[in-house]
């Protein structure tokens, strides 16, 4: 049923209900019920159960973790090239637009999500899809709250327990006699340049940071945005 002018409560078929497969899906329901709401379908809240809730939840929750993941591995090699440590295009000495480019590839997921999240809080109308949006929007706060923590945690780890300069030089010798053979001259290399490489584990820990706080607070500003703009709407029709 496309829509329901009259008001009256909508059966959703199995089609429509079905369980998000990710994180585009499940923005597709959204909208797709957005839609409904906004044609004047009324959509009982009921029809969307705990089982679902649980299921949006899971989505935001996961597509948070999976880019958490690749932005931890990306970000300490972006802000490498920008510190001039590690090179770009083979180049040691990255132009500015080299530096841009590495800029953009470290901050892309978080540019992309946010972009997503905020399109889903401007879309917070009608009780359907608000339950639908608070189910998802819970999933991605809680993840990225737990990626920011992971981050630091992660990161200081390398800096003060791992990176030290007697725990690093053991760490180097015992990979160099079991594993590989280079002469000293590259392993002292190879110190060198995680010795100073901590400084940039450092930014790349609040480079994440300040990017996930970014992105998981788009939507609920949209959201807010949103309220604004339909009491304002309410004043002026009064």
């Amino acid at each position: 049923m496309a829509g329901n002018s009259g008001g009256a409560p909508l059966v959703i078929n199995s089609d429509q209900k079905h369980k998000p497969t990710g994180f585009i899906d499940a923005i597709s329901q959204i909208e797709r019920n957005n839609e409904l709401e906004r044609q004047g379908s009324d959509i009982p809240m009921r029809l969307f159960t705990t089982g679902q809730k649980l299921e949006f939840w899971e989505v935001g929750c996961k597509s948070t973790l999976w880019s958490g993941i690749i932005s931890i591995l990306i970000t300490p090699l972006a802000i490498g090239v920008i510190e001039q440590m590690i090179p770009i295009f083979g180049d040691i000495n990255p132009s500015m637009g080299d530096q841009l480019i590495a800029l953009l590839l470290a901050a892309s997921f978080a540019i992309g999500y946010a972009f997503f999240l905020g399109r889903i809080g401007m879309l917070y109308d009608g009780k359907y899809t608000r339950i639908m949006i608070r189910s998802f929007l819970s999933g991605v706060f809680m993840s990225g709250i737990f990626k920011i923590v992971f981050a630091m945690i992660f990161y200081h780890t390398l800096v003060f327990v791992v990176f030290t300069e007697d725990r690093l030089s053991r760490i180097l010798l015992m990979l160099h006699n079991k594993w590989f053979s280079v002469s000293m001259a590259t392993l002292n290399s190879w110190y060198a340049f995680l010795l100073d490489f901590k400084d940039v584990l450092i930014l790349s820990a609040y480079f994440i940071t300040v990017t996930t706080t970014i992105y998981i607070t788009v939507p609920y500003i949209c959201i807010m945005i949103k309220k604004w703009k339909k009491r304002k709407y309410s004043l002026e029709c009064e």
